[in-house]
């Protein structure tokens, strides 16, 4: 059977290293994918969290979800020079960042906000040189990351994939 070697955060690809072949018996109650799967396996997206001696099973496959229980989508209006566009990617992690704007010494600049998870990304037109991006951030926090948005005064930081 199919086990997590390593820990996998919903929206990664799943890669060879991720997984390892497991000898359990046989229960009718379990639907772990057989190791003959691996191959088929390894290029996917974990839907969910996978945890390092799991069985992995087809329901764990796929587009995660794009808000999970006391998670909210907020839209985030990113100018070019304040996110790496070239490196979000759905599902991928990111720290909302307050920045200043015009040196209000009330600043509390490079405050973090929040954590969010990217769901999706619009690339932005080359009028405006922003991008939207949408993320799932944690319900009490949605409302300051979208004032700093409208306020132009937040900025992503990308974070590593399976930890911070």
């Amino acid at each position: 059977m199919l086990a997590v070697a390593r820990a996998v955060k919903a929206g990664e690809v799943i890669t060879a290293d991720d997984l390892a072949v497991a000898s359990v018996g046989e229960d009718p109650a379990l639907k772990p994918m057989p190791a003959s799967q691996r191959a088929a396996v390894v290029g996917k997206t974990a839907a969910v969290d996978l945890t390092p001696g799991a069985l992995v099973v087809e329901g764990e496959l796929g587009t995660p979800a794009a808000v999970a229980p006391g998670e909210v989508v907020v839209a985030v209006e990113v100018p070019l020079a304040a996110a790496p566009i070239a490196s979000l990617h759905p599902g991928g992690q990111v720290r909302v960042v307050k920045t200043s704007k015009g040196g209000d010494p009330k600043d509390t600049l490079g405050e973090v906000i929040t954590e969010g998870r990217v769901t999706r990304i619009e690339p932005g037109s080359s009028s405006t040189g922003s991008s939207v991006v949408s993320l799932a951030v944690p319900e009490d926090k949605a409302a300051t990351v979208a004032g700093a948005s409208s306020a132009q005064r937040a900025a992503l930081v990308v974070l590593p994939q399976g930890g911070n």
